[in-house]
């Protein structure tokens, strides 16, 4: 009765991460097609592939200038960590593709897991089936197992009067079950594997979009307190107020030249910030397809 319960729990562990792994790849279909999610996780590259940010910022630029940089590799250290492994980093080179490797890894575990269940299964029913034998024994005269080639494991009643087949199929189940007890809780462990992927790849997501926010939003406040100080500046001229109050529209001007000074330094702290790897450039990315490893020529623009 023992190694029934650890089964059928074993089954309850496996229908549960079922559920898991299909949340899982509804995020990662939902994170393939928002174009905006791809731009965000671009940061993240930068800490493993600086050099292919910077390709794709200036085309052929090379890694030699980043060397005469440090204050640029100090800020590429101190972005998000993707929680992936560095081989696979290397050999996939955008971000859409590394997730789209990770959905073909989730549906070939889920095939997985569906044959290990329904092995699990067959072999709950084949020990209650024991069990039930074992303790009724005048049923074990009146069953017969027939062994075919094409059906190895097929069970027929009741016109045996005898108990040599009964011992038959003790002797032929008795390796099979201990083999699938044992090769179960490997799919278990890649299961809670890439359960903490998908926590990890959800935490980098978020903390990726309050990085863009705040930055925006400090450059934003630097760009207005550099207007306020200009300003400031002009109201407190007092040695020109007999000439320049006179003049019509003073007011209007100075207002119109301090918000597209704002407007202007606001553009191009941001254009400095793309330029230098820190914030998402546009980048045309390969829609490629799950099925077969065929991929379509359809590219997305990423801002």
């Amino acid at each position: 009765m023992s190694i029934q319960e650890e089964m059928r729990s074993l089954k309850n562990d496996l229908s549960l991460m079922a559920n898991r792994i299909l949340s899982t790849k509804r995020v990662l279909q939902t994170l393939t097609e928002d174009d905006e999610e791809m731009c965000l996780m671009q940061l993240t590259l930068l800490k493993y592939s600086p050099r292919y940010a910077w390709c794709m910022v200036y085309g052929v630029y090379s890694v030699q200038y980043m060397i005469h940089t440090p204050y640029s590799m100090c800020m590429l250290y101190r972005l998000y960590i993707y929680p992936l492994h560095s081989d696979i980093l290397n050999t996939h080179d955008e971000i859409e593709e590394l997730l789209e490797s990770y959905l073909i890894d989730f549906s070939a575990l889920e095939m997985k897991m569906l044959y290990m269940k329904s092995q699990i299964q067959s072999a709950e029913e084949l020990v209650s089936m024991l069990v039930c034998l074992t303790y009724v024994h005048y049923r074990t005269s009146y069953i017969i197992i027939i062994v075919s080639p094409y059906i190895p494991y097929a069970i027929h009643s009741p016109y045996s009067h005898t108990c040599h087949c009964t011992q038959s199929l003790y002797t032929s189940y008795a390796p099979y079950t201990p083999y699938i007890f044992t090769t179960s809780p490997h799919p278990h462990t890649l299961i809670h594997t890439h359960h903490t992927l998908q926590v990890s790849l959800r935490l980098d997501t978020s903390r990726n979009e309050l990085l863009i926010a705040n930055t925006a939003l400090a450059v934003l406040a630097c760009s207005i307190g550099f207007g306020a100080y200009l300003t400031g500046i002009f109201g407190m001229n007092l040695d020109n107020v007999d000439y320049l109050q006179p003049v019509d529209h003073i007011f209007m001007v100075v207002c119109i030249c301090s918000f597209v000074c704002i407007v202007c330094i606001f553009l191009c702290i941001l254009y400095y910030l793309r330029a230098q790897g820190m914030l998402p450039v546009k980048t045309s990315v390969r829609v490629k397809g799950l099925s077969g490893g065929s991929s379509r020529n359809n590219s997305a623009r990423v801002t």
